[in-house]
């Protein structure tokens, strides 16, 4: 089986000579654009930075396990000083002295009977700085809870990020191929408004020489004016789709050249595979496992508020002034904390969050549910489109024999300006929904893709047997690969 590489193909098939010109600085295949769509759409930096705080946050949850130092300076200033008043007992003392029951000499005695029996203690002015450490010891498992929840919420960003790519994906296929599909109709009106006039030449030559009556000229120099409005109409959506296209690319202006082309795949795979994939690949479900795991661990949490906590703690005296010499200059020891009743509100804190556990289980079994409805109908107008594709070809083939035939007879003046009219506008319709079905099938498929996780995969589909690009001139397309 002939293989064809994704990226050559999107490299190589234009729609025409017109859009194949490498010169030109907007042509961009679709891979390209993808790449600068994941590195300047500001989508991705809100993705990207809520990414960075959630890694931050989880060194953080670490910190929690690390001694916690603490530098302190304080001055304090009292009403009074702080001392021990003895002179109270003063005439006891005499009186002992007086009767010699002391064995103190006299002029020592008279001494110490005439100082001040005051003892100052603590200046009511001075100031402290210190140093304390704490080192968690046992904390009931809220650290262990908390480093896990961090590593959840780290998984959870990289999800994020992940269906915040597939959105932009789908996003991108379906303004990029709109923009192909948006061009190419441009294209067909063209082709259209030369074709009416070309009509309204062979009509005016008609009339002259008494073939048709007027009323037949006039009524394509109708059609030609219709075909000038629906062509202005045509040139408006360009302008529109490449806005929004700009848009997605992450910049305000700038003209593109889509030259990867709108592509069908005729066996596109069996649905049951895409909903295998999305059970295990989709980033909205990965999230609510996420989820569910740490509604768990929030129970665990709140059930470590019954276990006890303890810390070793430490301090030491860096430097003091007026600080009486009795205070300690450093302290080690260590704390307990056990809360022994809070009046029940552990015990609800904890049914909290067991039913939190059920509601998120049941939010994953519906959302489960509900991603697989969406693949199937994703599949299913997808195959739809697919289908209908073939049979416009066929009609498209018809309708291009019908309006040679017409043409001719038109020049014989057989039949009437409006049968070809008719004929002319019959082929561009056709032309224009077989390209809108093309469009909507890749669209289809971009969307599949999504809600599969299947984006980095998209490449893999142009060397699917079946594939072919798609262009607004049926003889312009190649064949299945074989």
């Amino acid at each position: 089986m002939r293989k064809i590489s994704f990226l050559s193909i999107f490299l190589c098939c234009g729609y025409g000579a017109g859009y194949a010109q490498t010169s030109d600085p907007g042509v961009l295949t679709f891979e390209q654009a993808l790449e600068m769509t994941y590195a300047n759409n500001r989508q991705m930096d809100v993705a990207n930075y809520q990414l960075e705080i959630r890694e931050k946050q989880k060194k953080a949850a670490a910190s929690l396990r690390s001694p916690k130092f603490d530098l302190a300076a304080n001055y304090i200033y009292m009403s009074k000083d702080i001392d021990l008043d003895m002179n109270g007992y003063k005439p006891t003392v005499g009186g002992l002295l007086e009767q010699s029951q002391l064995p103190i000499p006299p002029d020592i005695a008279a001494k110490l009977m005439g100082a001040d029996w005051r003892y100052s203690i603590q200046n009511r002015s001075f100031a402290v700085i210190g140093a304390t450490v704490t080192i968690p010891v046992f904390m009931g498992g809220k650290i262990n809870v908390a480093n896990r929840v961090a590593d959840l919420e780290v998984q959870t960003a990289v999800r994020q990020e992940s269906e915040q790519q597939a959105e932009l994906f789908s996003q991108l296929a379906e303004r990029y191929f709109g923009l192909s599909l948006a061009l190419q109709v441009v294209q067909v009106r063209k082709d259209v408004l030369a074709g009416m006039k070309i009509h309204l030449a062979d009509a005016l030559k008609l009339e002259q020489n008494g073939v048709i009556p007027m009323v037949e000229r006039l009524y394509v120099e109708m059609k030609v004016s219709e075909a000038e409005s629906e062509l202005e109409k045509a040139q408006a959506d360009v302008r529109t789709i490449l806005t929004a296209l700009n848009n997605t690319l992450g910049r305000e202006s700038g003209n593109v050249n889509p030259v990867s082309s709108m592509f069908v795949i005729a066996n596109p795979g069996d649905v049951d595979y895409y909903k295998r994939l999305a059970r295990e690949n989709n980033a909205q479900l990965r999230q609510v496992a996420l989820k569910e795991r740490m509604a768990r661990e929030a129970v665990k949490a709140e059930r470590s508020a019954y276990m006890p906590e303890v810390v070793a703690l430490g301090g030491i005296d860096i430097y003091n002034y007026q600080l009486t010499h009795f205070a300690p200059r450093w302290i080690v020891g260590a704390g307990l904390k056990f809360n022994i009743f809070d009046g029940l509100n552990r015990e609800f804190r904890v049914g909290a969050a067991r039913k939190q556990v059920k509601q998120v289980e049941a939010f994953s079994d519906k959302a489960a549910s509900d991603i697989a409805t969406l693949v199937e109908k994703t599949y299913n107008r997808m195959v739809s489109y697919a289908s209908r594709i073939a049979s416009y070809e066929a009609t498209l083939r018809f309708n291009t024999e019908y309006l040679r035939i017409k043409s001719v007879a038109f020049k014989e003046g057989t039949v009437p300006s409006s049968d070809l009219v008719d004929a002319s506008l019959e082929l561009a319709r056709t032309r224009i929904e077989r390209l809108q079905n093309v469009y909507e099938f890749d669209v289809a498929l971009a969307k599949l893709m999504e809600v599969c996780g299947m984006v980095p995969d998209f490449s893999g589909f142009a060397a699917m047997p079946g594939y072919r690009p798609v262009y607004y001139d049926a003889g312009a397309t190649v064949g299945y690969n074989e």
